[in-house]
């Protein structure tokens, strides 16, 4: 018979969200919801009135549920890791292998979380891939998913509760290969002149698709390359750091150009009272 069943994840954070515990600790524990949303179990989050962190399966039968010893207060030991960055700049979408020094034993998991000026990076949290051991040391790998500066947030879980956490600064710049597929836009855009400012204009959302990764990449203004077809007259728009901006009613085409590849946007202009 199948019935749902509750575990407590091994790490157990309730202890790190009192108000003692250091926010950044809290807050990258609590990051880890997107790994065990995804991850090894396919477990679902539960809070339960207590306030402790729960992982619901509702496919695994009770006679084969797995005896989690009883988790154990959970203590700061940031003392016990030490990341090694790296000294170069680190390519966009292809996998880095990431020494971390360890100085006590008992590693259970490491877990990775990307971050960069914008906020949490999506898809880039989850348990590490050790690639190899030795002593005193693991080698890691881990895959950048966006441009410039990021922050990448260490998390390693001792089996005696202890948690450390690192957070590396890196710098990412683009691969020396082109992307399987580079847009500049999802779509064409369409502007209504002397409309409201979220009408009028329109942020150029694009994008590179690289083979190591499984979802597009967001690609910042920055790092890409903008320019407006000439057209007769005066143009219909004007583009300023990757951002479109209605002038007059027509029609315009920016060309966007990435890692060797170009692609274009259609824009249209109405009057305000189009529909």
């Amino acid at each position: 018979m199948k019935t749902a069943v509750v575990l407590t994840a091994i790490w157990a954070v309730t202890p790190l969200l009192q108000p003692q515990a250091p926010e950044a600790i809290g807050d990258s524990l609590l990051r880890l919801e997107g790994y065990m949303r995804s991850g090894e179990f396919n477990l679902k989050r539960d809070i339960l009135p207590t306030g402790e962190l729960h992982y619901r399966n509702f496919g695994m039968d009770s006679a084969e549920t797995p005896q989690e010893p009883p988790s154990k207060p959970n203590f700061i030991a940031d003392d016990r890791i030490a990341a090694e960055a790296p000294e170069h700049k680190i390519p966009l979408a292809t996998p880095v292998e990431l020494p971390i020094h360890v100085s006590a034993p008992g590693v259970q998991r490491i877990v990775l979380s990307q971050s960069n000026a914008r906020g949490p990076i999506p898809f880039g949290d989850g348990v590490a891939k050790v690639l190899r051991e030795e002593v005193n040391r693991q080698f890691v790998e881990f895959t950048p998913l966006r441009l410039g500066k990021i922050q990448l947030d260490i998390v390693v879980l001792f089996t005696d509760g202890g948690v450390a956490v690192q957070h590396l600064p890196l710098e990412v710049e683009a691969p020396a290969a082109a992307p399987q597929r580079f847009q500049a836009d999802k779509h064409a855009l369409r502007l209504l002149i002397q409309g409201s400012k979220d009408h009028d204009r329109a942020i150029l959302e694009s994008s590179a698709t690289y083979a190591n990764v499984p979802n597009a990449i967001p690609l910042d203004f920055h790092f890409v390359e903008y320019s407006l077809l000439p057209t007769e007259g005066k143009p219909a728009v004007e583009l300023h750091d990757g951002q479109v901006k209605a002038l007059r009613v027509g029609e315009a085409v920016v060309v966007a150009r990435y890692g060797g590849l170009v692609d274009r946007v259609r824009v249209l202009v109405k009057p305000e009272d189009w529909k």
